[in-house]
């Protein structure tokens, strides 16, 4: 009975201890998601968007960052969609770390032009996680894609840290053009390399379509040899939905990932996702 009733204790302290850390985790989430760009900014600025984000974990390595620069002389957005080293608490600490270098370099340091963001924010990170080449290091950092829409010019700025993006060119008959649109090979934190961020500038036209993305989706496991969707079958279904209304491909891809995560599995269960999930559509 002593024995019984000291396992019964332990067992209602572990169940105390873990209420208290997932109760903060929870806590947190509200913090984190308070930081992610309001609907009502995006509502403002796009007519036709979606926004599919499911983190792992309670919070997420994962983010979005929007804001508007509107004046007499400049009438800019400017987009970023990161996806930090690691996800649960740890990610979630670099997504932070990384909302708050947006929020500083636009509206305390007025920089708008992407690949100088991602230069900014690489030698902000490695100064106070000391990073170098020392071997065994943590590489904690992101990869990031930062978009500047310049509206009055009709000029459509990126520059890319490690990752990609998917924009389509429409025409009057809304045929669209998927073109994959390729940052740099190298992260935003000390890395083997660190050359210049390069920018890249072209003209868009209304009525044309950006995806923004973390590999969380492509990389979800399905099947019953637990094999990676990839970025082939990825691009392809955005693709071929190309032409539906935001809130349609929104849908798509909602049951496509759900039935990824189901296909194989003989007692109606659904395959544990493995990473956050963030898939951002914007037409312009």
């Amino acid at each position: 009975m002593t024995q019984r009733d000291e396992i019964t204790n332990q067992r209602d302290e572990i169940s105390r201890s873990n209420r208290s850390v997932t109760d903060s985790i929870r806590y947190a989430k509200r913090i984190q998601s308070s930081m992610l760009p309001d609907a009502s900014l995006i509502n403002q600025i796009f007519d036709d968007h979606f926004v599919f984000y499911i983190p792992k974990d309670i919070v997420s390595g994962d983010f979005y960052w929007m804001t508007q620069i509107k004046n007499e002389h400049v009438n800019k957005v400017i987009i970023a969609a990161s996806d930090c080293t690691g996800h649960g608490v740890t990610g979630a600490f670099m997504s932070i770390m990384g909302i708050n270098l947006l929020n500083t370099l636009v509206n305390e340091q007025g920089i708008y032009s992407p690949e100088i963001f991602l230069q900014s924010m690489r030698s902000i990170i490695i100064s106070p996680l000391h990073q170098d080449n020392s071997v065994g290091q943590g590489r904690d950092g992101m990869e990031i894609f930062i978009c500047c829409i310049d509206i009055n010019n009709s000029k459509f700025e990126f520059a890319g840290a490690g990752t990609r993006m998917l924009f389509f060119n429409g025409d009057e008959k809304s045929v669209y053009t998927m073109n994959v649109l390729q940052g740099n090979r190298m992260p935003v934190d000390y890395h083997v390399y660190m050359e210049d961020f390069d920018l890249q500038v072209f003209e868009y036209s209304r009525g044309d379509i950006f995806y923004l993305f973390s590999d969380g989706y492509r990389d979800q496991q399905g099947g019953a040899n637990r094999k990676c969707m990839g970025s082939h079958r990825f691009y392809d279904l955005i693709n071929r939905n190309v032409s539906l209304a935001m809130k349609d491909q929104k849908t798509v891809l909602i049951d496509y990932f759900k039935s990824r995560r189901e296909e194989g599995r003989s007692d109606g269960s659904m395959m544990e996702q493995i990473d956050d999930v963030m898939v951002l559509g914007l037409r312009l």
